[in-house]
């Protein structure tokens, strides 16, 4: 439901469901990730491109994953 809205934002690569991890722990809660190229200080981001803490009542969780390339795909075939 919230998919869309959160890759509209600057830097958000990706969204998914998980467990919220804080401090290097999953706390077992639910929560909804949104995968960021760089996490950046609320200075460097534009209003609209912040992530709430909450979307939906859902707590959210943002993870830095570096940049994500995209690899093509080498196709081969056995031949029995």
């Amino acid at each position: 439901k919230y998919t869309n809205e959160l890759l509209k934002k600057k830097n958000v690569v990706g969204v998914g469901i998980g467990r919220k991890i804080k401090g290097g722990e999953a706390t077992g809660e639910l929560c909804i990730r949104v995968y960021v190229e760089k996490k950046k200080v609320k200075s460097q981001l534009k209003t609209k491109d912040l992530v709430k803490k909450e979307v939906g009542g859902i707590k959210t969780d943002v993870i830095e994953t570096g940049k994500i390339r995209f690899q093509p795909h080498s196709f081969f075939s056995i031949a029995h």
